[in-house]
């Protein structure tokens, strides 16, 4: 432990205890008080302070005039141990100037040969100091080996005046001499003459040996709810005052002479130190703090020495016994009944309740409650009761499923349970607003199952659930062209008639053309009306101004989109809005759109100032979209444009900008209790786009409600290019849909 004491200006104390900063001083009295490890301090006089130890030393810090004297006591372990500026104590005043490498210096020597040959020896170093030094100081800071003090026995003045004054202050005093001859100021040289008085003073208490405590050992022994009784006796000329520091809880005392009786009633277990202190008339002191050991075993229990390591014990002057417990009884101080439930296991069956019997009943003392309801058994070992046993009551109508401490009941396939939870009724597995069978297109359901048939245009898979497109152009007997010069070309589920290669649509038919005839210009389609819903999905885009939007290009561009948008749906079909063929086992279209599902929206291109606005549309697939949704959801065809842009802007020749929803979704009014709204975002582009790239898989459980789309379409020979929606040559018709299916019994 290291004690460091500063005189502050204008006077006091700074006193550091393994450099923490003690701020009682001001608080201290001629009592003495505990503080730090086992230090205890009194304060002695106004500007002095007092510190003894556990070895019974101590040391005396007085301030005056803001200079500090010291006086140091050491108890009889020091004897012969000593070195230093303060000598060497061993009762032989020839060896008091040993320098630090055992050299012994004559006691004789001048005051100057004391300071330069014996002092300054003992100057330490940075390595070897043990003081608090603030920042930019060091040991450096406080020592000058250049600096020579005037000797005492060489006392010069500065003044005949102050040399007067001194001596007649001072008289023989030495020391008060010299230090108003050093500081020329009177009043440091009488702080010196008080200090020389109170030095002889304390010089003859030095000589006074504290009290010795006798009869005594290292080591209290006590037990909880016992009693202690010690008698503790002191040795020593004078009167002898006892004290006790950190008295515990039921202790008394009474002293008698010089004996303390002590009575202690052991009520608590809490650590604490203990500590006896005897001081004689003279302030001097002597101390005992013995070790407690602390037997705290309950219910009973045996104290054993502890066990090395023990967590309880973390203070050398306080020790907890070990404790070997009763039967029923655990914890580190038997204060605990032992849980047999828990030690073995949690022994009951699941469910059941496990009671701890009290006291002195040992592992085996618990009991299980009764088995849970639908079981049988001791409530330690239960057995579920098969509520479906043939020898039971008839329970289900189709089949009867035993579960633990339970039953319910199933039905056949194709059937479904009624309210009762036991009966069964036939599943109509067709049901539009339920997702039960597995067909493409067309369900007709049966007692107990169901059947899949396809629309026109389609023939049922070998599997019974799928449909395929039938390709009417194989068969004469299966298409009709008006036109000789017209060809058969299949479509998904129907087909169209094109005029043949090298022949124009032109006078109502198509023909070849004379060679100084040039080819007549193809006419941009007319867009179909859009309804709502179809106008609500539709993105545009914009390329720059001064572009034809011709035939060519508005078919390159269509094309392009139907084939983008085939890939992308094929791979999402989910964010596609159409029906997921993995689950309902329906064939993958690789062709999902083709150019006739995309559509501009009436009124465009749209010229700008700088600009050519497009806006378009793309209808989904006959019978794979889910629910109502026939038109291809906006944010995903924007993310297929935004995805596919450099090949789309490669197919039109020009570049595209501006990619975006053409109207945005209205927003819903919040109602009161809501809370605030969010900042709108266009975060979907990019989770889209996420989706793209192979970031994000977004896998639904169910599906919304399938709806078969009935929709006729009147064909007819063209007569006109102006009728052609999407791209056919001139001369091209479509076919009227008939009826063509086949069925199956799923």
């Amino acid at each position: 432990m290291v004690l460091k004491s500063k005189c502050l200006v204008p006077g006091g104390f700074h006193i550091l205890i393994d450099r923490e900063s003690y701020y009682g001083f001001n608080n201290l009295t001629n009592k003495t008080e505990e503080v730090g490890r086992n230090l205890s301090v009194s304060k002695t006089d106004k500007d002095c302070l007092q510190v003894s130890f556990p070895s019974t030393s101590s040391v005396q810090f007085c301030e005056k005039k803001e200079m500090m004297s010291f006086v140091v006591t050491l108890g009889d372990n020091f004897k012969n141990a000593t070195k230093g500026l303060l000598g060497t104590w061993n009762d032989d005043t020839e060896d008091d100037f040993t320098l630090p490498d055992g050299t012994v210096l004559s006691s004789s020597l001048s005051l100057r040969e004391i300071h330069f040959g014996f002092g300054v020896k003992w100057q330490i170093n940075q390595s070897q100091s043990l003081f608090t030094y603030a920042d930019n100081e060091s040991v450096a800071s406080f020592s000058d080996l250049d600096f020579e003090p005037m000797f005492a026995d060489n006392i010069t003045w500065q003044n005949d005046s102050i040399k007067i004054k001194a001596k007649a202050q001072c008289g023989d005093d030495h020391e008060c001499l010299f230090d108003v001859a050093s500081t020329n100021d009177l009043s440091v040289g009488l702080v010196t003459k008080d200090i020389s008085v109170q030095l002889v003073n304390e010089s003859k208490q030095l000589n006074n040996f504290p009290p010795k405590i006798v009869n005594t050992s290292d080591e209290i022994n006590a037990t909880l709810h016992k009693i202690i009784e010690l008698n503790i006796t002191a040795e020593d000329d004078s009167a002898i005052t006892f004290r006790v520091i950190n008295k515990p809880v039921g202790a008394t005392w009474n002293q008698t002479g010089n004996v303390l009786l002590f009575y202690w009633k052991v009520t608590s277990s809490q650590k604490f130190n203990l500590t006896f202190v005897a001081t004689d008339d003279q302030g001097a002191s002597a101390i005992w703090s013995p070790t407690i050991r602390m037997c705290a075993c309950q219910h009973d229990g045996q104290c054993v020495e502890p066990e090395e390591g023990d967590a309880e014990n973390t203070d050398s002057k306080f020790v907890y016994l070990g404790c070997v417990c009763q039967g029923g009884y655990t914890g580190r101080f038997c204060d605990s009944d032992i849980d047999a439930c828990e030690l073995n296991g949690e022994p009951c069956y699941a469910g059941v309740e496990c009671t701890d019997l009290p006291a002195p009943a040992n592992s085996s003392g618990y009991k299980c409650g009764p088995c849970p309801s639908g079981y049988t058994g001791d409530g330690a070992q239960c057995a579920d009761i098969d509520e479906c046993k043939s020898d039971s009551p008839k329970q289900c109508e189709h089949k009867c499923i035993n579960t633990p401490a339970s039953f319910f009941c199933d039905c056949n396939d194709g059937f479904k349970l009624k309210s009762d939870r036991r009966n069964c009724e036939d599943l109509d597995e067709c049901d539009p607003t339920k997702d039960l069978h597995r067909c493409d297109q067309t369900c007709t359901n049966t007692a107990g199952s169901y059947i899949c048939s396809c629309k026109k245009g389609f023939e049922l898979k070998k599997d019974g659930y799928g449909c395929e497109d039938i390709n009417e152009c194989l068969d004469d007997d299966t298409y009709e062209c008006p036109d000789k010069n017209q060809r058969c070309v299949n479509t998904r589920g129907s087909y169209r008639c094109e005029c043949v290669q090298d022949t124009y649509y032109f006078d109502g038919k198509c023909q070849g053309l004379n060679k100084t005839q040039p080819p007549p210009k193809l006419l941009l389609p007319e867009p179909r009306n859009a309804s709502e819903s179809e106008k609500e999905e539709a993105v545009q885009f914009s390329i720059p101004s001064g572009i034809e939007w011709d035939y060519d290009r508005d078919k390159s561009f269509k094309t392009k989109v139907a084939i983008f948008a085939s890939d992308f749906c094929n791979k999402n079909r989910t964010i596609c809005g159409l029906k997921d063929s993995r689950r309902k086992r329906r064939s993958s279209y690789n062709d999902l759109y083709d150019y006739e599902k995309v559509h501009l929206l009436p009124g465009y291109p749209k010229n700008s100032s700088d600009s050519l606005h497009v806006a378009f549309y793309v209808l989904q697939p006959d019978f794979l979209f889910i629910g109502n949704s026939s038109v291809l959801p906006r944010d995903t065809l924007a993310a297929i444009m935004i995805a596919y842009k450099p090949d789309i802007e490669k197919a039109i020749g020009a570049n595209i900008s501006g990619i975006e929803a053409l109207f945005k979704p209205t927003p819903t009014t919040e109602s009161p209790t809501a809370g605030p709204a969010e900042p709108a975002d266009d975060s979907w582009k990019w989770i889209v786009i996420g989706v793209v790239i192979g970031v994000v898989v977004i896998i639904l459980i169910g599906l919304l409600i399938f709806c078969l789309r009935k929709r006729k379409r009147d064909v007819k020979p063209i007569t006109d290019p102006s009728e052609v929606q999407g791209y056919r040559q001139p001369g091209e018709a479509k076919k009227e849909d008939t009826l063509g299916s086949g069925s199956h019994s799923a």
